[in-house]
């Protein structure tokens, strides 16, 4: 073989070599793509939805989105026309849904948008439950459950009448069944895709009963005889569980229980009761919360139950097995707390305040919903590094002749005086107990409206006017319930002295009529109830 001239040689080891070189260089830049991040456009953002929570602040008529990951507030959506008014969230998915409970209307936030659709008006206060999948309007008050559209929240089938309201207790069981107890007959129904799908009597009627979930099984709690059972899947009693003591409506029940424990509160007496499954009597807990307290629903998550006092806006902790807790502290003083369990987190916050916290296992945090001072408008999202509200500064001088400011909500601290002028001497606890925890909303418009738990449903609010004469607020309502069986109406009248220990003197009374009719001969029941009270209040 002739060899090649030098020129020719060298031609053909630069090709070699540039060739080598250029496919080293392809499978390096291939290599490089794959290992290096894809461009920002590319990359997933980060979820803020996720271990946060959708709190509600009435004062400012807005919802925030609070992030435990992150430590700080996500957005703030204001709902229009809803400052100053009683508010609530559900939020079992990424879009939260907010109740104005005095305008009758709900407003969905779309959880990818961070805004607020149009509100959704309802002829009768509403709530959003979420079972199976579909999602109902529940009017505890006329009785009707309708399925509504999860975005647009129009009917998407016939509203089921059920036809002897009110309701007493619904709850969404763990297999998808809307579940809703008729006070009057004491008929439990439950409701499946739309439709009832099981009907099973009760001897538990004109009585007030509270559902509850506990480990997949659905408890009812017979809050008058202090009865709690377990229901199959047909609503009937499978299992009886410790009793409760019979101290009457006023007793709170969990929503959800766990590890075969239901915790209720008993407002009155100070103290948490847990039943279980069996004859063993139930375990009953001094929550040493003190006289003035005002406990709220318990809350029952990661084996704690925590309890929320109003009075002192504490909420009050107590672990099975280990006793009573640390308290976690949210404001510095009296609120209207709540308290969820979302994603293995507990949010407790004030629903008038921008104060909250939340609890990861043994770590807790303080944060702001909002921004302070912003009286005006829907404030921005506060920064990480705020961690406790701002000092309130100095008091005002108080006027001598205070005037009420209103909007103004009013609640009781104390009773000073009681007297039972008409009725039964061992329904007065109840009745005291009512009056400690009710809540009076003075509007600008002139009308007053009063609600407290352990009143039926379908006999609140009270509503009613009232007029100002300096210092001094007389006013006067009534609520009347009417159906076949019955013919009940509640009437309040007194007076409020504003100022800086504002106190209230009020007289209720109360009639209550049931007629039934056995074998073709009619019964009828009447019964009257008159009290006068005088109470300390804060505003």
């Amino acid at each position: 073989m002739r060899p090649l001239p030098s020129l020719a040689r060298f031609y053909r080891r630069h090709l070699r070599i540039s060739g080598t070189v250029s496919t080293l260089l392809l499978v390096a830049g291939l290599t490089t793509a794959a290992l290096l991040p894809a461009p920002p456009a590319a990359r997933p953002a980060l979820d803020m939805t996720r271990a946060s929570a959708w709190l509600e602040s009435t004062t400012i008529g807005a919802v925030s989105l609070v992030s435990a990951t992150a430590g700080r507030v996500v957005t703030v959506t204001a709902v229009p026309g809803a400052a100053g008014h009683r508010m609530s969230v559900q939020q079992d998915g990424p879009d939260p849904y907010v109740s104005d409970l005095d305008a009758n209307t709900i407003t969905r936030v779309d959880g990818a948008r961070l805004a607020a659709d149009p509100a959704v008006a309802f002829p009768a206060p509403v709530d959003l439950v979420t079972a199976g999948g579909d999602q109902y309007a529940v009017s505890t008050t006329a009785g009707s459950v309708t399925a509504v559209d999860p975005v647009t929240l129009a009917e998407t089938g016939v509203p089921l009448g059920l036809p002897h309201p009110p309701l007493s207790a619904v709850l969404a069981g763990p297999d998808g069944t809307l579940w809703a107890h008729m006070t009057l007959n004491g008929t439990l129904v439950g409701v499946r895709d739309g439709a009832i799908r099981t009907s099973a009597p009760s001897a538990f009627f004109t009585e007030q009963v509270a559902l509850s979930e506990v480990d997949g099984t659905v408890v009812l709690a017979n809050l008058a005889k202090g009865i709690v059972v377990a229901l199959d899947e047909r609503g009937v009693p499978a299992q009886r569980w410790a009793a409760l003591p019979a101290t009457g409506p006023t007793a709170l029940v969990a929503a959800r229980g766990a590890d075969g424990v239901l915790p209720v509160v008993l407002p009155g007496r100070g103290e948490l009761v847990l039943s279980r499954p069996g004859g063993a009597p139930a375990d009953i807990v001094d929550l040493r919360a003190g006289s003035a307290a005002r406990l709220g629903r318990p809350v029952l998550a990661g084996g704690v139950v925590y309890v929320p006092d109003d009075a002192t806006g504490r909420v009050l902790r107590y672990a099975p097995g280990r006793g009573l807790l640390a308290p976690l502290w949210v404001t510095a003083g009296q609120a209207s707390l709540r308290v969820i369990a979302r994603d293995g987190l507990v949010w407790a916050h004030d629903a008038d305040g921008p104060q909250a916290v939340v609890v990861d296992g043994d770590t807790v945090r303080s944060l702001l919903k909002y921004t302070v001072p912003s009286p005006s408008a829907v404030p921005s999202a506060a920064p990480p590094s705020a961690a406790a509200p701002p000092s309130p500064g100095p008091s005002p001088v108080p006027r001598r002749d205070p005037v009420p400011r209103l909007p103004i909500t009013y609640r009781a601290v104390s009773i000073t005086s009681f007297t039972q002028l008409q009725g039964q001497p061992a329904w007065a606890p109840a009745i005291k107990d009512r009056l400690l925890h009710g809540t009076w909303r003075l509007t600008k418009s002139g009308s007053i409206s009063y609600t407290a738990p352990g009143l039926a449903a379908n006999m609140q609010p009270v509503r009613g006017t009232f007029s100002v004469s300096g210092s001094r607020v007389s006013f006067r309502g009534s609520k009347t319930y009417r159906d076949s069986v019955a013919n009940n109406s509640l009437t309040m009248s007194g007076t409020i002295t504003a100022g800086p220990r504002p106190v209230m003197t009020v007289t209720f009374n109360s009639r209550n009529e049931t007629v039934a009719v056995v074998n073709g001969q009619t019964f009828r029941t009447v019964v009257i109830s008159r009290y006068r009270a005088t109470l300390r209040l804060t505003a």
